[in-house]
């Protein structure tokens, strides 16, 4: 290959200077940074979202609380286990910008070879280059389009791979055992920024490989102090994925804590009224599917202030617990039980309506049987239920529907002006 003669457009005096190396680094990576930028303009963005048309998908959004007739999805994304979904939430953060970082790297040391090495490997140079354009392309196509996790991590193993038996190859090639650290450092990267222990191993593997390969080649490596080092590399990189993924799952573990407190009653174990609303919606789409109704039981303890005025605090919680197990173990096993409020419990299940009478004999008879409430005075208690089909009516209207038929029940169970003793209904 024929290269123009030194002094043709400056001095020889000058282009030896090392301001001139700085300044022509400076302007090389400038252009470099054009050049990624006019790329990824060839990179198709996701089409633009009218907001009627996300109006539309989303009728709800902006309801205070979530509604029977909220339609079902068309396809329901499943739901990873909490740790695992944490772990992807970290690949999709971290790779991309790894992606980046190694990529404008790789592009430095590509300029840095091709100013200061006159012995230098066009092709090899050109390769480097190209594969570092195609990281940060791949990286930016990540950020933009909704790719799943374990593409990502796959990806990322692929390319850190490649690239670790680039470096190797070029380092063999060259016998020069100095350029071999930037695969070990590659190699070390590789598995913690990964998040996924089968990507990690394998990948490691394949790269120390290629790392131990090529430090058998140079005749300046001695080859059992390498295989020494090799190894130490990948037991490193498996270590910080090990800690960083312990991490991870401690904060999955911390959050899944938090989220069973909000959405759970600390005194009866029930859910409570923000873990019901939560998920209203998952019982309504079922429903919609089966092409059954939804039903809501209302439960109201009766002078529940009385019971703690008359024998405490204490057997007025123990009230509240025998009333929750009560109920629970009168209706269907597939309902969610909720404790509403201060004395009353809702039930929301699918399947057609209960006989509100023989629900309330029920939840009488196991509440008799706890034993709770020997030698105390008779617990009052009402029920009342309401059933709709997914899409006639909202969970506001059947809850509404549900309190209404208790307040009648308790005006026809009111005691006359006449009456000598209090009338109680069960």
């Amino acid at each position: 290959m024929s290269v123009a003669p030194a002094g043709l457009i400056l001095p020889q005096s000058t282009l030896s200077q090392p301001w001139f190396l700085v300044f022509a680094l400076v302007v090389g990576f400038n252009t470099l940074i054009y050049l990624g930028l006019t790329v990824s303009k060839l990179v198709p963005w996701p089409p633009q979202i009218h907001p009627s048309r996300v109006r539309a998908i989303l009728p709800f959004t902006n309801a205070e609380e979530p509604t029977v007739a909220r339609k079902p999805r068309a396809s329901l994304q499943a739901l990873n286990e909490p740790f695992v979904q944490l772990r992807h939430d970290a690949a999709r953060q971290t790779i991309p910008n790894a992606m980046v970082l190694i990529g404008g790297a790789m592009l430095v040391v590509a300029l840095l070879n091709l100013l200061a090495h006159e012995d230098h490997s066009t092709a090899q140079t050109i390769f480097g280059m190209a594969t570092a354009f195609l990281l940060i392309a791949v990286s930016q196509v990540l950020v933009r389009l909704r790719v799943p996790a374990t593409t990502i991590i796959a990806a990322w193993t692929v390319f850190i791979v490649i690239i670790i038996g680039e470096v190797s190859y070029y380092a063999a090639n060259r016998d020069e055992p100095v350029i071999l650290v930037n695969a070990v450092v590659l190699l070390i990267m590789l598995a913690p920024t990964s998040m996924s222990w089968r990507a990690g191993v394998l990948g490691s593997l394949l790269g120390g490989a290629a790392v131990l390969t090529a430090g058998w080649i140079i005749d300046s490596l001695a080859p059992l102090p390498w295989i020494v080092a090799s190894g130490a590399a990948v037991v490193a990189g498996l270590v910080l994925l090990h800690m960083r993924m312990t991490i991870i799952d401690r904060l999955s573990l911390a959050q899944m804590r938090a989220n069973a407190l909000a959405s759970t009653d600390p005194l009866t174990g029930l859910f409570s009224r923000t873990g019901l609303l939560a998920l209203a919606e998952t019982i309504a789409s079922t429903a919609a599917s089966t092409g059954q109704q939804v039903h809501v039981v209302m439960c109201d303890i009766h002078d529940l202030d009385g019971v703690n005025v008359a024998y405490g605090m204490e057997f007025g919680d123990e009230v509240l617990q025998v009333t929750g197990r009560a109920l629970k173990a009168s209706v269907p096993a597939a309902d969610l039980i909720a404790r509403w409020d201060g004395d009353s419990f809702v039930a929301l299940g699918v399947g057609p309506i209960h006989d509100s009478a023989a629900l309330t004999q029920a939840v009488e008879q196991a509440i008799a049987r706890s034993g709770a409430l020997l030698g105390k005075r008779p617990l009052a208690v009402t029920l009342h239920a309401a059933a709709a089909l997914p899409g006639t009516s909202t969970f506001e209207e059947l809850l509404a529907g549900a309190t209404a038929g208790i307040a009648a029940q308790k005006s026809a169970a009111a005691p006359s002006s006449d009456a000598s003793e209090p009338r109680i209904t069960w």
